[in-house]
C-alpha cells in the first residue's frame, strides 16, 4: 500500500521575525530594536508556545493604524438598501 502525499499547503498563519519585518518593510534588527515601542502601540505579542507572530493579528493592527477598520465599519453602517432610497425620496428604480 502506497502512502498518500497530502498536497494541501496552507499559508502560514504564524510568521517568523523575518516575515514580520518584511511585512513592515523593515529589517529584522529594526524590528527587534523597535519591538518594545510597537508593543506599547498595541502590536501583537509573539506566541511563545507556537514560536511566531499571528499574521492576522498583525494585519488587523496595521488596518487599525491606517484607520481602515473604522472606515470599513462606517461604510458598512452607511450602506443604504434600495427600499430605503424610496423612503428617502430617491428616484431609484427597483428591478
Amino acid at each position: 500500500m502506497s502512502k498518500t502525499i497530502n498536497s494541501f499547503s496552507p499559508d502560514p498563519r504564524l510568521w517568523t521575525s523575518e516575515q514580520v519585518a518584511i511585512r513592515l518593510n523593515r529589517s529584522v534588527p529594526w524590528f527587534y530594536e523597535h519591538l518594545p515601542r510597537l508593543k506599547q502601540l498595541g502590536f501583537p505579542r509573539k506566541d511563545e508556545e507556537l514560536g511566531g507572530w499571528d499574521s492576522k493579528a498583525i494585519e488587523c493592527w496595521i488596518d487599525k493604524r491606517s484607520c481602515l477598520d473604522s472606515t470599513l465599519r462606517v461604510r458598512l453602517r452607511s450602506s443604504v438598501k434600495p427600499s430605503e432610497h424610496k423612503a428617502n425620496g430617491s428616484q431609484a428604480q427597483e428591478s
